[in-house]
């Protein structure tokens, strides 16, 4: 789980997949997998709709915080829902 979100925070700074690889020092396909997962995990429909996912989060979180707790970026808010997808 800390490595998706070690990848989404690269992915919402525009890495590609081998970027984001050589970074973790894990695999290409390691990275591609991760995001496959996670995007099935968020019921989305491909790595645009996760970018896109990203962005709207951060800008919905900062304005209206819910859940009972103070959601600081969309990294929270993606590791609530990985943990309990």
């Amino acid at each position: 789980r800390q490595c998706q979100i070690e990848i989404l925070k690269l992915v919402g700074k525009g890495k590609t997949n081998q970027q984001i690889a050589d970074a973790l020092f894990i695999g290409k396909t390691t990275v591609e997998t991760h995001r496959k997962n996670m995007i099935r995990k968020l019921g989305l429909h491909g790595p645009g709709e996760l970018l896109a996912t990203l962005y709207s989060a951060n800008t919905i979180f900062k304005i209206s915080p819910r859940m009972g707790m103070v959601l600081h970026s969309f990294m929270d808010i993606f590791e609530v829902i990985i943990h309990f997808a």
